[in-house]
């Protein structure tokens, strides 16, 4: 019988619970055909959402606004990650 897997005590919030990201995603005009979103990330202030164009977009998630976008042109965007001690710095990975 496999066991059920462990949530780290770090893993102690829900993001929200939507029936479909679209509206989040077409507000951030993520679901053109040209972008796409490749990563995501999240702590207890930030959505951190990484881009197919190269672009970070940080949304303040008490008011689901997008408070920041930064863009480079190092290619896609592979991985976010928002640091556990500190809100104000997020981490942005390419190829």
């Amino acid at each position: 019988m496999a066991s059920a897997p462990v949530i780290p005590d770090s893993y102690n919030h829900v993001l929200a619970e939507l029936e479909c990201l679209d509206p989040l995603l077409s507000a951030l005009r993520l679901d053109s055909g040209r972008l796409k979103c490749t990563c995501i990330d999240v702590s207890k202030r930030w959505l951190a959402l990484g881009s197919s164009g190269g672009g970070l977009n940080l949304i303040q998630k008490d008011v689901w606004k997008q408070r920041l976008f930064l863009a480079h042109k190092e290619g896609a965007v592979s991985r976010v990650a928002c640091c556990l001690h500190d809100e104000d710095y997020v981490a942005v990975a390419t190829r």
